[in-house]
C-alpha cells in the first residue's frame, strides 16, 4: 500500500509539471520506501538507493538532496536509468557529502540518462569482474552511456581492474576509465566542471601462460562518447594506468598490456579549459618471462592526455609532472608523450596559451593527419622539459607562433620568424601553487622571458572561433600583447591610492600610507616623497619631517610597486603652510629694563604675535629667598612680561621693565640674573622661539 501511495504522489507531481525533490534522511544503504510525494512534488527517503529507486520512476528529473555525511553502499551500484540531479553539501571533508562503494566489487553509479552530480565525493569504486575472453571492465567509479554533468565534485579512490586470464592461453581483460568511463553509447556529450578527479587507477589484467597482458586505457578518464567532453576548470591529477603482465612462456614469453592515457584517454573529441593535468603515470606491462626479440614490454603512451584518432582542443590548462613508461622485459616497451600524445590519421590537437612543464619522456608526441592541412595548431604555449627534448612531432603545424621551447635543438620546429622563443629557460617553478582560480598553476619568475612574449591569444573555443581569449587560466584579464603560456602575470594595479598623515607645516612628521593594490607575487613597495612635483633627495622612507624648504611648497607621497613590472601611484598633495618666524635681533639691560629688538620673517601681510617674558629664580630657605639666578631647580618667578605684534618684514623695539617684585629683588641683590623668553603663537600652537641670560644691575 505505502508502494502504491508513493507512485500516486509521483504521478501526481509530474501531472503538476514540476520536479520532484527527494531528501535523504539515512547514510545507510538498503530500498526502503520514500513518503509520498506532497503536492509541492517533494518527498522525504530513509537512504539513497530508495531516493534512486523512486526517482527511476519519474519523468520530471527530479532531485535527490543529500546532506553532509557518508552515503555508504553495500549492496552494488546505483543504476540511474532515468535522467535525475543528485546534490551534496560539496566534495567530502567533514562538512561535505561522500558516496562511498565498500563491497569491493562494483562501482558507485552507472549513468544511463542524463543527469548532473554536483556537491559531491565519489569514491571506493572497485570494479573486478570475472575473466570473459576479450572483455573490458569500464568505469571505475562512474560509466556513462548517457550524459552526465559532474560539477564540484571529487573523483577520488577508484579503480577498474581487467581479469586476470585463467587458463593457458588466455590474456588479461583490459580496464578503461579508472575514475569515469564513457561508454560509445553516451552520444549527447557530457561536461566537467570545477572538479577533481585524482587517485584513480585503470589495471589491466595479467596474462595466462602464453597470453598477454590486458590493456590499460584512462586512468583517470576514458572518454568514447560520440558527442564531445568538455573539461572546464578542472584538475586531473595523480591518477594511473598500468598494463597487465604477459604471461610466462616456456618459449619466449609474452607481451605486457598497452597503457595510455594516465589523466585522460580520448579517441573521441576533448575541449579542456582552464584545467591542470598533473603527476599522472601510464606504464605498459611487463613482458612475460622468459622474453625474446619478438616478444616485448607494452608501451606506455600518454601519461597525462592520449588520444587517438580524437580531437584535443587544450586551452589555459597547466600540463606539469606527467610520466610515459613502456613495459620492462628484454625488449622493454617504448614511452612515449609524457605530457600530451595525439596521434591518428583522423586526429587533430589544438593548444593555444597552454604550460607543458617537465612532463617524461617529452612533453608533446604529436603525429596526426594524413595529408596538409594537418590538423596541429600551437600558439602562446610553453613546452618546456629540463634538459630533455621537449616534443616529437611527426605532422608539421598547420599554425604555430609566439611559443617558447627550453630544448635547444629546436625538437618542436618551432621558429623565431614566427616569433616562437627557442632555447630560452621560462623561469617557472617545479610545484603547482594555488594562485588564485579554482585550479593551481605555475606563476613565471619576475624575469622569466614569457612576460609580454605572446601574441594577441586567440580563443579557438569561441563562438565564431579565434576571437581574443580575454582570460588566462584563472579567470585572470588577458594583455596585448599577452604572456606565454596558461598564466598571465598581473601587474601591479592601484585600487586606492596613496595617503599621508601628518600636518604639513614646518617641523612636523608626515607618515605615507601604501594604499590599497592587486598584482600577482608579493609586491615589493617603495616610496618617495615629491615637492612640487620633484623627488626630495634622501626622501625615500614612509615618513619625512617637513623641513625649511617645504613652507608654501606642495608635498606628497608616491608610491611604487613592483613585482611582474613596476607602477607607481601618487597621493593628494597638500601645500605646506608658511607660519610668519620671529626673530630676536638683540636684547640690551638698561638697569631695570631689557630693550628688546625684534623682527617678523614672513610674507606681507602676514603678522608675528606673541608675548616676551622675564623670569628670575628664587632660592628660598623656607619662605625666605636667599638668593637668586637665571636657571636653577627651585622657585621660578615672573619678573617682566608684555606681549609684542609686528607686521611681517617689519622690526621694532620693546621694552620691558621689571615689576614691583623684580625691583624688590634688583635692590635686595645688588643684580638680578634673568632669563629673557620670546614665545609666538600661531593657529597651531603656541612656541618659545628664542631665550637669552641676561644681568640687569640696579642703578
Amino acid at each position: 500500500m505505502a508502494s502504491l501511495l508513493v507512485l500516486l504522489g509521483a504521478s501526481s507531481a509530474g501531472a503538476a509539471g514540476g520536479a520532484s525533490t527527494f531528501t535523504v534522511t539515512g547514510f545507510g544503504d538498503g530500498s526502503g520506501s520514500c513518503a509520498p510525494v506532497d503536492a509541492n512534488g517533494n518527498s522525504v527517503c530513509p537512504t539513497l538507493r530508495a531516493a534512486v529507486t523512486q526517482a527511476n520512476l519519474q519523468s520530471n528529473t527530479p532531485t535527490i538532496e543529500l546532506q553532509a555525511g557518508t552515503f555508504q553502499l553495500t549492496s552494488g551500484q546505483l543504476g540511474l536509468g532515468e535522467s535525475m540531479n543528485i546534490v551534496g553539501a560539496g566534495p567530502g571533508g567533514p562538512n561535505g557529502t561522500t558516496i562511498e562503494q565498500t563491497d569491493g566489487q562494483h562501482r558507485v553509479f552507472e549513468v544511463d540518462g542524463s543527469t548532473t552530480l554536483s556537491g559531491l565525493e565519489i569514491t571506493g569504486g572497485h570494479l573486478a569482474p570475472s575473466w570473459t575472453s576479450g572483455a573490458t571492465e569500464e568505469g571505475g567509479g562512474i560509466l556513462v552511456e548517457g550524459s552526465l554533468s559532474l560539477q564540484d565534485a571529487l573523483v577520488t579512490g577508484n579503480q577498474a581492474i581487467g581479469a586476470a586470464g585463467p587458463a593457458e592461453p588466455d590474456a588479461g581483460d583490459s580496464a578503461e576509465g579508472g575514475g569515469i568511463a564513457y561508454g560509445g553509447g553516451a552520444p549527447a556529450g557530457s561536461a566537467i566542471s570545477d572538479s577533481t578527479v585524482s587517485g584513480n587507477q585503470a589495471l589491466g589484467g595479467a596474462g595466462a601462460i602464453a597470453g598477454a597482458g590486458g590493456g590499460a586505457y584512462g586512468g583517470g578518464i576514458a572518454y568514447e562518447g560520440t558527442g564531445p567532453l568538455t573539461v572546464q576548470s578542472s584538475t586531473i591529477a595523480q591518477n594511473s594506468a598500468t598494463g597487465g603482465a604477459g604471461g610466462g612462456n616456456a618459449g619466449s614469453g609474452t607481451d605486457g598490456g598497452l597503457a595510455e592515457g594516465g589523466g585522460i584517454f580520448n579517441p573521441s573529441n576533448l575541449t579542456m579549459t582552464a584545467s591542470t593535468i598533473a603527476g599522472n603515470t601510464v606504464t605498459g606491462g611487463a613482458e612475460g618471462p622468459p622474453g625474446s626479440s619478438t616478444t616485448y614490454g607494452g608501451a606506455g603512451w600518454g601519461g597525462g592526455v592520449f588520444s587517438q584518432e580524437g580531437t584535443d582542443t587544450i586551452v589555459n590548462t597547466t600540463v606539469l609532472g606527467n610520466t610515459a613508461q613502456g613495459g620492462a622485459g628484454a625488449t622493454p616497451g617504448s614511452g612515449q608523450g609524457g605530457g600530451v600524445l595525439a596521434e591518428g590519421s583522423d586526429g587533430g590537437a589544438t593548444l593555444q596559451s597552454d604550460t607543458l612543464e617537465n612532463n617524461q619522456p617529452v612533453n608533446l608526441y604529436v603525429y596526426v593527419g594524413i595529408n596538409p592541412p594537418y590538423p596541429y595548431a600551437i600558439h602562446d604555449t610553453i613546452v618546456a622539459g629540463e634538459g630533455q627534448d621537449s616534443c616529437v612531432i611527426h605532422s608539421p603545424a598547420a599554425s604555430e607562433s609566439y611559443n617558447l621551447e627550453d630544448d635547444a635543438a629546436d625538437s618542436c620546429g618551432f621558429s623565431s620568424a614566427n616569433h616562437d622563443l627557442v632555447g630560452a629557460n621560462p623561469e617557472l617553478p617545479s610545484s603547482l601553487a594555488n594562485n588564485g582560480g579554482p585550479t593551481q598553476t605555475l606563476a613565471p619568475a619576475p624575469g622569466s622571458p614569457v612576460l609580454g612574449a605572446g601574441g594577441q591569444c586567440m580563443d579557438p573555443t569561441s563562438n565564431p572561433p579565434n576571437q581574443p581569449l580575454t582570460v588566462d587560466q584563472r579567470g585572470e584579464p588577458r594583455a596585448t600583447p599577452c604572456d606565454i603560456g596558461a598564466f598571465q602575470a598581473q601587474r601591479p594595479l592601484n585600487t586606492v591610492r596613496p595617503t599621508f598623515t601628518g600636518t604639513a607645516s614646518r617641523g612636523h612628521t608626515l607618515i605615507c600610507s601604501q594604499g590599497d593594490w592587486t598584482g600577482d607575487g608579493s609586491l615589493q613597495y617603495s616610496f618617495a616623497w615629491l615637492r612640487n612635483g620633484v623627488p626630495i633627495s634622501g626622501a625615500t622612507t614612509n615618513s619625512y619631517v617637513v623641513g625649511k624648504h617645504d613652507p608654501g611648497q606642495s608635498l606628497a607621497c608616491r608610491v611604487t610597486a613592483t613585482y611582474y613590472g613596476s607602477v607607481a601611484a601618487v597621493s593628494k598633495f597638500a601645500v605646506v603652510t608658511s607660519y610668519p618666524l620671529t626673530m630676536l635681533l638683540r636684547a640690551r639691560v638698561s638697569h631695570g629694563t631689557v630693550i628688546v629688538d625684534l623682527s617678523c620673517r614672513g610674507v606681507n601681510g602676514q603678522r608675528c604675535s606673541g608675548r616676551m617674558q622675564l623670569t628670575v629664580v628664587e632660592k628660598l630657605r623656607g619662605s625666605r629667598v636667599i638668593a637668586v639666578a637665571a636657571r636653577a631647580k627651585t622657585k621660578t618667578v615672573t619678573v617682566a612680561q608684555r606681549k609684542y605684534s609686528l607686521l611681517a618684514r617689519h622690526t621694532a623695539t620693546i621694552k620691558l621693565t621689571v615689576n614691583a617684585n623684580g625691583a624688590q629683588l634688583l635692590r635686595r641683590f645688588r643684580g638680578l640674573p634673568v632669563l629673557l623668553k620670546v614665545s609666538q603663537t600661531t593657529a597651531l600652537r603656541t612656541a618659545t622661539v628664542a631665550s637669552r641670560k641676561l644681568k640687569l644691575r640696579p642703578a
